[in-house]
């Protein structure tokens, strides 16, 4: 259950829990690691940039890493980067710390956070469960917002993927201290249970591949053929193959009819380019998330066309 999807995965708490429990009895007496209560005086520094840990948040519970110019040369806003999924503030393979040292030897600051239950976050009252497409990372994206204002910056640039896509557009639309956006790999606008990944079919594709390697080490295993078992494994892809075409032409056939769609989407866009703000909607090839962006901005989102400030890519 822990290792879906993180929308639908289920952390073992208690077993976890017992760990913690087991290990601290082994070193009594000495002391507990703590969480970053405060910033952290000390800092790591390369050529063109330097950094440090800061704690903040309501409760400074949320951790962060500010990485600036080095020598303190800043120019333009600075960027913040949340969270992708559950891939904690270095990002995916470390791309959060190269862009943001990059960024640094160019004279822009940045902060890539973790919201509460990723990363060096501590939990929230109700971040028992993951934190990504809810009030709860959306609020900690406020915070990082007030956390660079109260070093001095009063609007910011956010560049956010996947979930931190809807955060970032979710609270650059209630905030207009994010003046520029970078929305990659949006998946949908409205998040609902039924877009996130069904977890009861994915314990049932666990279960029948556990009995399919049970099987094959007994000798009615054995005794499939191997034409037998690709035949049965041709017919599961089909059927997943089917479900998938179905949903494609469902939300294909919606975008395209009647040309771009008067909806609160729209409206969002419109609002956001009226008070001069900056989104750049990037999108690969093929992408799930592009049918949800034509379904509500019409095809190849010709609703945004006219709008100053917001782009598609």
């Amino acid at each position: 259950h822990m290792i879906c999807d993180p929308t639908a995965s289920e952390v073992p708490l208690a077993a976890l829990d017992a760990v913690v429990t087991w290990t601290r009895r082994l070193h009594a007496g000495e002391p507990a690691a703590r969480p970053l209560a405060a910033d952290d005086p000390s800092s790591l520094a390369g050529e063109t940039w330097e950094e440090r840990a800061v704690a903040f948040g309501p409760a400074r519970t949320l951790t962060g890493i500010l990485c600036r110019p080095r020598g303190g040369a800043e120019r333009g806003t600075p960027v913040v980067f949340p969270n992708a999924g559950m891939n904690y503030h270095i990002g995916w393979g470390r791309m959060t710390v190269r862009f943001a040292r990059t960024l640094a030897a160019r004279g822009i600051s940045s902060l890539r956070y973790d919201a509460p239950g990723i990363g060096d976050s501590l939990p929230g009252d109700s971040a028992r469960g993951v934190p990504l497409y809810d009030a709860v990372a959306e609020k900690a994206l406020v915070s990082a917002m007030d956390r660079l204002e109260a070093e001095g910056h009063s609007s910011a640039t956010v560049v956010g993927s996947c979930s931190g896509a809807y955060s970032a557009l979710h609270v650059m639309r209630r905030d207009a201290r994010i003046t520029r956006a970078a929305i990659v790999n949006l998946q949908c606008f409205h998040w609902t249970p039924m877009i996130g990944f069904e977890l009861d079919r994915w314990r049932a594709g666990r279960r029948a591949d556990g009995a399919e390697i049970r099987s094959g080490s007994t000798g009615e295993g054995m005794a499939r053929s191997p034409m037998s078992r690709l035949h049965e494994t041709t017919r599961a892809l089909s059927r997943e193959a089917k479900r998938f075409a179905k949903f494609m032409l469902r939300t294909r056939f919606a975008a395209r009819l009647g040309g771009a769609p008067a909806s609160d989407i729209m409206a969002w866009f419109a609002a956001l380019s009226a008070r001069g703000a900056d989104v750049t909607l990037v999108y690969s090839q093929g992408d799930p998330g592009y049918v949800a962006l034509e379904r509500e901005v019409g095809p190849r989102a010709a609703g945004l066309r006219g709008l100053p400030g917001i782009a598609e890519h």
